[in-house]
């Protein structure tokens, strides 16, 4: 099914392994916003998962 989509393929290829960050506020500490002074965060990584997506666009 990719092989005959290969646009199809590499858009959703580029999609799904690109990685969100989320910044949770309650680990962020920022006394000023300009110096960043005080900067205490933690990254949370999601990944996008388009499997959903895929299906309904092969189905198409």
């Amino acid at each position: 099914m990719f092989i005959t989509h290969p646009k199809l393929l590499i858009r959703l290829y580029r999609s799904y392994f690109k990685w969100h960050l989320c910044w949770p506020r309650s680990l962020t500490r920022i006394t000023d916003l300009s110096k960043r002074i005080g900067t205490r965060s933690l990254a949370a990584a999601m990944p996008l998962k388009l499997f959903w997506y895929i299906k309904w666009l092969c189905l198409k």
